[in-house]
Formats: C-alpha cells, sequence, structure tokens
C-alpha cells in the first residue's frame, strides 16, 4: 500500500456503497487498487497514462472513474458517506473543518476588527478587477 492509498478504516466505510458485480460480463477489478488510481490521478494532476501500474491499467481507472460518474455512483457514495457522518454527529474533526470557527474567516479574530469577508461572501475590492 502506497503512502496516500486509502487506509483500512476509509475502505471499510467506503467499501459497502460500491457497485457488485454485473450480472453479466467480466466481473469489476479490484475496487479497491482501482479507486487508488484514480485517487492518485486526481491528487497529482497527472494524466492518465500516467497511473502507476500497481494501480491495474490505467484505461481500467479511467473507464471506472467516468463510468461512475455518468451513472451517478460516485454521487450515491458521496451522499451515503455524508449521511452516515450526520448521524453519527459532529466530531473534532469536523469542527476543525467548520469555517464559522476559523479564525481566518472570523471577523472577531482579525486585527482590523470586520475587515475580513464572512465566509462564503467573495471580497470585492478593487484589485485585479478589470472594467
Amino acid at each position: 500500500m502506497a503512502r496516500n492509498d486509502l487506509t483500512e478504516p476509509q475502505w471499510r466505510a467506503l467499501a459497502p456503497h460500491l457497485p457488485s458485480d454485473p450480472t453479466r460480463g467480466q466481473p469489476w477489478s479490484d475496487h479497491r487498487k482501482v479507486i487508488n488510481g484514480i485517487l492518485w490521478r486526481l491528487r497529482t494532476g497527472a494524466g492518465w497514462r500516467e497511473v502507476p501500474a500497481r494501480y491495474g491499467p490505467y484505461q481500467t481507472c479511467y473507464d471506472r472513474f467516468v463510468r461512475w460518474g455518468r451513472d451517478g455512483t460516485w454521487q450515491r457514495i458521496l451522499q451515503a458517506l455524508q449521511a452516515e457522518a450526520d448521524a453519527r454527529g459532529p466530531s473534532e474533526e469536523r469542527a476543525a473543518a467548520d469555517c464559522s470557527r476559523s479564525t481566518s474567516c472570523n471577523p472577531e479574530f482579525s486585527p482590523g476588527g470586520s475587515s475580513l469577508p464572512r465566509c462564503g461572501q467573495p471580497s470585492f475590492d478593487k484589485t485585479g478587477i478589470s472594467r
């Protein structure tokens, strides 16, 4: 397993939501290996042809990524994982990622008082805006 591959707890959370083998045709290649290849490609920004051989043929990674995008599999996985996380309730990790608790977004903590925009609101200073 490479450094940035899915950990065992991540895999246990993800595995139940993956599609089963098709009833016709060949069975899927190992989901974990292929998903790690997809994640490698997304993380590095490299081309599909550069996906390391340890993740299987790059065509398999590409085909699975595109197919699951078209048929809504990625969306269903995301929704299922979000629902499970919501059912567990807040965690320290999620609380730390909450923008409302961030000192970089919260005007109370900025030296200039309310000079920082609130989260989700763009800053409209004139710098970099062409007319």
